[in-house]
C-alpha cells in the first residue's frame, strides 16, 4: 500500500514538472510587439546590439541602408523603425536570420528623415527572447530627381507658303523649352533652334524641291527628353509662265509651266475686277493648265496658281489677268508721276499712281516720253486693276527729268491714253547736296530694270509686305496694288509720295 502510495505520487510530480516546461515553452507573453520589453535577455548580453553599433544611411531617394554588428549565438534580429524621429513610435519592418547584420529598407521617399532600432533575438524550441533594443539611428534620403521628360508626339511638317509649320504635341508639364530640329532626307547631321516652354508650332524653312525632315525635343535644367517621331515634307517649287488668254466669248484659259516633282495638286484662285480671291478650282499633280467658264463678258479676272503638298501649300505663282472684251477699255486717268526720295534712306524711287476707270483691260502700260509729246516708248507693263506702278532706281542717283502715260489694254486693243504726268528730280538732288552726300551722278534708265533684292527686301519689311509677295519673280506684281492689296496701297503711297517723303513730283499734267 505504501509503495503504490509513493509510486502515484512520483508520477503526480512528473507530470507536475511536464507540465510547467510547456507552459513555459508556449508562454503567450513573449515579447513579439517591439515596444514589449518584457522576458528580455539579461546574462546573454553578448547577443545585444551595442548602444552605438546601428548606422543607417541614406543612399538614394528610394533606399536607406542599415548595418549592425552580429553575435554568434543570436538567431536573428528584429528591426524596427520610426517616421517620427527618434522618440516617436516604432513598427516593426522586419527580421533577418543569424549573422545577417545589414538592411536594405527600400519602401521609403526622398526628402524624408527615418529612424530605426535594432534587437537581436534568441529561439529555442518554441521559446523566442530577445535582447534589448539598440539606440535610435537615423537617416534622411535624398531629394528624388525631377520627374521625367515627355518626349512630344504627333509632330507634323506642312508646307505654307515659303515656309514650313512644324507642330507638334506637348505631353509634358516640366519642360523650360522645345528644341525643333531639321534634317534634309533623314541623312545629314540635326540642326535646329529653341521655342519657349508650351510651345505647339513655330515655323522652319528649307529649299524647295528637297525632302526636309523635322523632330522635336523637350528639354529643362536637369535633362532632355526623347525626340519625337519625326515628320518630313516638301516645299513644290512655285509654276512659272501663268498666262490668261481668251479662249473664246465664254471662256478664259490658264496655261503655266509645273517646276515641281512632289507637288499633290494645285490650287486656282481668281480675283475680279480687283475685289478679294477666290479659290475656284483645285486640280491634280502634274497639272499645266486650266478653262474657267464661269466668266462674263468686260469683266476683268486676275489669276494665281498654287502647288499643294501634305495638307498644306507652297508659295503663289505670279499673277496673270484677262478680260472678255466687248470693246476697247476705258482709257485711265493719270494722277500722280514722280521721283521721290523715301525718307532719309537716300533710296530712289520712280512713282506712277492713277485712276483705272475701265472694268475690261486686261493690264496696262505704262510709256514715256522724254518731252511729254513726242517720241513715246513702252516703259513698263502692270496687271489689270492695278492703279500704282513702283521701281527702284537706287541709292542717291539722278534720275533724268521725263514725262510718263498710262494705256489700258485688252483683246480688241488700246484704250486712248491718260493725261501726262511729268517729273523733275532737280529739288530732291539739290537737298542731297546741301547735305553731307554728294549725288553719284548715275542716271534713271529709259527702260525697265531689275530691282536690287537687299534693297527691296528691306522696303519690303518697312511696308509689311507678306513674305509670300517677296520673291521678286515680276517686280510689278511686287509693287502694283492689284488684288487683294488695295489697303497696302494706301500705306506704299504714304511712305512713298506722304510723309517720310522729300518732293520733286509735280501733279499729272504738269509740264
Amino acid at each position: 500500500m505504501l509503495s503504490s502510495i509513493r509510486h502515484n505520487a512520483t508520477r503526480v510530480a512528473y507530470l507536475a514538472f511536464f507540465t510547467q516546461l510547456v507552459a513555459t515553452a508556449c508562454d503567450p507573453t513573449a515579447p513579439n510587439d517591439p515596444n514589449n520589453q518584457s522576458k528580455l535577455l539579461g546574462a546573454e548580453a553578448s547577443q545585444a546590439v551595442g548602444g552605438s553599433g546601428l548606422t543607417a544611411s541614406g543612399v538614394s531617394w528610394f533606399e536607406v541602408d542599415l548595418t549592425w554588428p552580429t553575435s554568434p549565438s543570436a538567431s536573428g534580429y528584429q528591426i524596427v523603425r520610426s517616421t517620427a524621429g527618434a522618440a516617436g513610435v516604432y513598427t516593426q519592418l522586419a527580421t533577418t536570420t543569424s549573422n545577417v547584420g545589414n538592411f536594405a529598407d527600400r519602401a521609403v521617399s526622398g526628402s524624408t528623415q527615418y529612424c530605426y532600432e535594432v534587437r537581436s533575438f534568441k529561439t529555442a524550441g518554441k521559446n523566442t527572447t530577445f535582447s534589448a533594443f539598440s539606440s535610435a539611428a537615423c537617416a534622411t534620403t535624398p531629394a528624388p530627381p525631377p520627374p521625367p521628360i515627355l518626349a512630344p508626339t504627333e509632330t507634323e511638317a506642312v508646307p505654307q507658303g515659303n515656309k514650313i509649320l512644324v507642330k507638334w504635341k506637348d505631353n509634358s508639364a516640366n519642360e523650360d523649352g522645345f528644341r525643333v530640329e531639321r534634317s534634309e532626307y533623314l541623312t545629314n547631321s540635326w540642326e535646329g533652334f529653341t521655342v519657349p516652354t508650351n510651345s505647339t508650332s513655330t515655323y522652319g524653312g528649307g529649299t524647295p524641291e528637297r525632302l526636309w525632315c523635322f523632330r522635336v525635343t523637350a528639354f529643362n535644367a536637369a535633362a532632355s527628353s526623347l525626340p519625337s517621331t519625326p515628320d518630313c515634307t516638301v516645299l513644290p517649287a512655285v509654276p512659272t509662265g501663268l498666262s490668261a488668254t481668251v479662249s473664246d466669248a465664254e471662256s478664259i484659259t490658264l496655261s503655266w509651266t509645273d517646276n515641281s516633282s512632289f507637288e499633290d495638286g494645285y490650287k486656282v484662285s481668281r480675283s475680279e475686277q480687283g475685289g478679294p480671291w477666290t479659290d475656284i478650282a483645285t486640280l491634280p499633280t502634274n497639272s499645266v493648265g486650266y478653262r474657267d467658264l464661269a466668266v462674263s463678258s468686260d469683266v476683268s479676272y486676275t489669276y494665281r496658281i498654287q502647288p499643294l503638298k501634305d495638307g498644306g501649300y507652297s508659295d503663289v505663282s505670279e499673277v496673270a489677268s484677262a478680260a472678255i472684251p466687248t470693246t476697247v477699255p476705258v482709257a485711265p486717268v493719270l494722277r500722280e508721276a514722280g521721283y521721290v526720295l523715301a525718307g532719309d534712306t537716300r533710296m530712289f524711287y520712280l512713282g506712277v499712281v492713277w485712276v483705272d476707270a475701265s472694268s475690261n483691260e486686261a493690264g496696262f502700260l505704262i510709256q514715256y516720253s522724254p518731252n511729254g509729246e513726242t517720241d513715246w516708248s513702252s516703259y513698263a507693263d502692270a496687271p489689270a486693276n492695278s492703279t500704282s506702278f513702283v521701281e527702284f532706281l537706287g541709292i542717291e542717283s539722278d534720275p533724268t527729268a521725263g514725262c510718263f502715260r498710262v494705256v489700258a489694254f485688252n483683246a480688241l486693243g488700246n484704250s486712248t491714253p491718260s493725261n501726262v504726268g511729268c517729273a523733275d528730280a532737280t529739288s530732291i538732288i539739290q537737298q542731297i547736296v546741301n547735305g553731307t552726300n554728294g549725288v553719284t551722278g548715275a542716271k534713271a534708265p529709259t527702260r525697265p530694270i531689275s530691282s536690287h533684292r537687299s534693297v527691296r527686301r528691306r522696303v519690303h519689311e518697312s511696308i509689311d509686305v507678306p513674305e509670300s509677295d517677296r520673291q521678286g519673280r515680276h517686280r510689278f506684281r511686287i509693287w502694283n496694288d492689284g488684288p487683294p492689296d488695295r489697303d497696302r496701297r494706301k500705306h506704299i503711297r504714304k511712305i512713298l509720295f506722304g510723309e517720310g517723303a522729300v518732293g520733286g513730283m509735280r501733279d499729272a499734267g504738269g509740264g
